[in-house]
């Protein structure tokens, strides 16, 4: 499989456009699952890219095999007027096979 220099975009969250916003995006690896002999995905392997003040994609940056389970929590924290007002957080799960297609 070839991924481009940009990497593979495959995940979009979005927040409030509102002038008193502010949004903060984490993305963490929290599991990868795979059997003995089979490179596991890192952090490394995925990339946040901001786009605007309300977005960001989550993006492979290089090819994973499988066969592998991983597991991704793209977290987005919402501040309204300076004040915490909540945080909502996406569950990834990539499933990877074996075979190439």
């Amino acid at each position: 499989m070839y991924i481009r220099a940009g990497g593979l975009d495959f995940f979009t969250m979005r927040g409030a456009l509102w002038s008193t916003t502010t949004l903060r995006f984490e993305l963490d690896l929290v599991n990868a699952r795979v059997p003995q002999g089979i490179e596991a995905a890192t952090q490394s392997s995925f990339r946040l890219k901001r786009v605007g003040v309300n977005q960001a994609i989550v993006a492979l940056m290089e090819p994973l095999k499988g066969p592998q389970e991983v597991e991704l929590d793209l977290q987005m924290t919402i501040h309204s007027s300076g004040q915490y007002a909540g945080k909502a957080i996406a569950k990834i799960y990539i499933y990877v096979s074996p075979h190439e297609f």
